[in-house]
């Protein structure tokens, strides 16, 4: 029996159009529709057959990749990849697998929230959130703002497109919770951000989503001075796992209830019957 030797390292890939991170898991975080090509290393004799599953427990071969040490895949969507190695005197030897995940990323615009206050603070002034606008003009740390979001389950890194003034240091803590979802418990996220003067891209946390519904999202400033602070959009990458449906955040667009407008003239004769009224 001939022995086929190989290392954690069998299988790498070569990403083409996007950054990919790789986790010591074998894992691939890609955008949809990347070109991904993964190379088998490590090999030295046998009938190679490439796999691929969406659950990572059952797989099927792939034909078209009979004795290649190349697959090229199209990331349509997310999927695991492992190689059999067979040279018809033991057992086949499988390859670790490889797992590639596909984001998706979902913006929400810094303005597109609304505005708290600490009790007893000024109800106008020290904040500006102006929808699908900007946050700016945060001279008051004691006002915060408040962004409500619909999300379905999944885990999302939560990145801010940002500027600050140069040299000055920002402190806050961002409070998650949600009304109805009762599987999730509020968490307190801190981070900080040292201004460079200009826009720039900056992750802060990740987020885990259990159970879809409404999540607040309040901002507080730790530190006192927030003059120059500049938030454009908060980003929300989602990734999604094989067997898993693809994460998604919505922004709310309406921030408030709609009105009902009932009139009645004092002098002409009018139609309508009512069994009650009510007005407030």
């Amino acid at each position: 029996m001939k022995k086929i030797i190989y290392s954690f390292t069998l299988l790498f890939a070569v990403l083409f159009g996007c950054n990919c991170i790789a986790s010591a898991q074998i894992q691939l975080n890609v955008t949809k529709n990347d070109s991904v090509i993964i190379e088998l290393g490590g090999y030295k004799q046998g009938t190679i057959s490439w796999q691929r599953s969406t659950t990572g427990q059952t797989f099927t071969t792939m034909s078209a990749y009979k004795d290649k040490k190349e697959l090229r895949y199209k990331a349509s969507g997310p999927l695991f990849f492992r190689t059999k190695i067979d040279d018809n005197t033991c057992e086949p030897v499988y390859s670790d697998t490889l797992q590639v995940n596909i984001t998706s990323l979902f913006n929400v615009k810094g303005g597109q929230g609304y505005i708290e206050s600490a009790p007893f603070v000024a109800a106008e002034g020290g904040l500006t959130m102006r929808e699908n606008g900007v946050l700016s003009n945060w001279s008051n740390s004691q006002r915060k703002p408040v962004w409500f979001l619909y999300q379905t389950p999944g885990t999302y890194e939560v990145s801010f497109n940002i500027r600050g003034s140069n040299g000055l240091n920002y402190q806050f803590e961002m409070k998650t919770s949600s009304p109805g979802v009762k599987a999730y418990e509020p968490e307190v996220f801190p981070f900080e951000y040292a201004g460079i003067g200009s826009s720039e891209l900056r992750k802060f946390f990740t987020i885990t989503i259990p159970a879809a519904g409404y999540y607040r999202y309040e901002l507080n400033a730790i530190s006192s001075n927030m003059n120059g602070l500049t938030i454009e959009d908060l980003k929300f990458t989602g990734i999604q796992e094989p067997g898993k449906a693809e994460p998604k955040t919505y922004a709310e667009s309406r921030l408030f209830s709609t009105s009902l407008h009932m009139g009645f003239s004092s002098s002409a004769n009018t139609t309508k019957e009512y069994d009650w009224l009510y007005e407030e």
